[in-house]
């Protein structure tokens, strides 16, 4: 954990100084959730797309790739954002996900690969993939389960997303989840209470001496 996420060190951004998180939903209503977690991939569908188009980042090609199917123009640049996320978001972006219960996370790595097929093998296991780095993990890097219960709803709610990959905004505090860190205004309270604590002279072991001392006094009265 030598290299740093955000400037903090993350064991999954081994060369990255990440910098915006991406939501991806893994498939329809999360159908290839399983098959990404457990081989470390992120999967795309867009079956139609030329894969040409997107690996060259064409954007206004593929944006009048989405027109042409009927599509409004507002709609047709969201969709072409998000394939051009998905193929050309670099090391500098951690990738996030819901399922079982957990956020995942990860970050991409080296380029896309099209897997084309039959139109029911694609829709089984996607039409193009990336690698991930070291694979998706679900617990900070202290270790601890990042259980969705446990989470802001600020970040849960992006599982809510109707469409594919959006931008997650939460992201210095999905950073210190990640980072095992307290907020700003958390690590302010707490530093404040020490101080108050401090100033007044209580700390934990003189309260139980004196206590303790209350109690053998009472005793003392008793007999």
């Amino acid at each position: 954990m030598s290299e740093m996420l955000a400037d903090h060190p993350v064991e999954g951004a081994k060369t990255a100084q990440v910098t915006v998180a991406k939501y991806i939903k893994l498939g329809t209503k999360g159908c290839w959730e399983d098959l990404c977690l457990a081989d470390g991939t992120l999967r795309l569908g867009y079956d139609e797309v030329p894969h040409e188009l997107a690996q060259a980042g064409e954007l206004e090609r593929l944006r009048a790739y989405f027109v042409g199917q009927g599509i409004g123009a507002g709609i047709a640049s969201t969709h072409t954002n998000q394939v051009l996320d998905f193929y050309h978001a670099g090391p500098e972006t951690l990738w996030i996900t819901f399922s079982a219960g957990h956020l995942w996370w990860a970050v991409a790595d080296g380029p896309v690969t099209y897997l084309g097929g039959s139109t029911d093998e694609m829709t089984a296991r996607g039409s193009r993939l990336r690698q991930t780095r070291d694979g998706w993990h679900k617990t900070s890097l202290g270790g601890y389960p990042l259980r969705i219960p446990d989470l802001n709803g600020a970040l849960t709610k992006t599982a809510a997303y109707r469409m594919t990959i959006c931008t997650v905004e939460p992201f210095d505090y999905l950073v210190r989840k990640l980072n095992d860190e307290d907020l700003p205004e958390v690590a302010e309270a707490k530093a404040a209470k020490r101080g108050i604590l401090g100033a007044c002279g209580f700390s934990k072991p003189r309260f139980w001496t004196c206590a303790s001392q209350l109690r053998a006094d009472s005793s003392s009265n008793l007999s």
